[in-house]
């Protein structure tokens, strides 16, 4: 199975196709809270929550249902933005396979939060209605993160395999801080603002190789969240991908992390 056939009409099509997805979100808030030490009270709902997609129920109480739909919600709107971090032709790649996988996934979260619509207006345009009761992260794009007047990408350049790479980084370096924020707040964990949005504000510099300084605590939390290569080698084995970008991808952070870790420069 290659990742085009994650959009099939078959793949993550319904709750229990979807089960392993949602929980390597949920997973991963968990384990990045509980090493930045930020109270919450999800471990017994991420059970819950995925127990039942597990089964297929969609009646579920109001404290699943909300952490499935931020979970689904920040994940499908993750795919397109991340694209645009890429290098051009990986790029171009990523905008068929996003809308499509965008489309699937909000169809699930909208189930779970009785915010779904149907229709063709609402498929084509990836289920609105969700987005606009839901709400989404705030994704950046690299023109929203200039370094030294120029987009943080200008710096990384290259269509090599080790471009997509240290792109990938680049772009997850804001991104998955992005994405935490938001379901942070949907599902009650108490995170530090403002050091997310130092690591906003820090970050694209230092991952794109311009500086080699970051302040500790930032260094400390992008530790933390550079951990999502466990996320992304989890969802390759699951859905039995066999796909060379998503590998190489897991390197690339997985490196990052081990950087970030001992002090080294990215």
């Amino acid at each position: 199975m290659t990742a085009a056939k994650l959009v099939g009409l078959r793949a993550l099509r319904k709750p229990e196709d979807a089960a392993p997805y949602f929980r390597f979100g949920a997973e991963y808030l968990v384990d990045v809270a509980d090493t930045m030490g930020w109270s919450h009270s999800l471990g017994e709902t991420v059970e819950r929550a995925h127990g039942a997609m597990q089964e297929g129920r969609t009646d579920v109480s109001d404290d699943v249902a909300t952490l499935i739909g931020a979970v689904l919600v920040a994940d499908a709107e993750y795919w397109w933005p991340i694209g645009r971090w890429l290098p051009r032709g990986y790029a171009l790649l990523m905008r068929g396979l996003s809308h499509a996988l965008r489309r699937k996934i909000l169809k699930l979260a909208g189930i779970y939060t009785d915010t779904l619509e149907t229709g063709f207006w609402e498929f084509y345009h990836a289920y609105p209605t969700v987005r606009e009761r839901l709400g989404t992260p705030d994704y950046s794009n690299p023109n929203d993160c200039l370094v030294d007047g120029k987009p943080a990408t200008a710096y990384v350049g290259g269509l090599s395999l080790d471009a997509f790479a240290r792109r990938t980084v680049l772009g997850d370096s804001v991104l998955h801080v992005e994405w935490y924020e938001y379901v942070a707040e949907e599902t009650g964990v108490s995170y530090d603002a403002d050091l997310c949005a130092r690591a906003k504000q820090e970050s694209p510099a230092y991952f794109a190789g311009v500086t080699d300084e970051l302040s500790d605590d930032v260094r400390e939390l992008q530790t933390a969240m550079f951990t999502d290569d466990e996320w992304i080698r989890s969802f390759h084995e699951e859905y039995s991908l066999r796909s060379v970008l998503f590998r190489r991808a897991a390197d690339g952070i997985e490196r990052t992390a081990e950087e970030l870790e001992s002090g080294a420069e990215p």
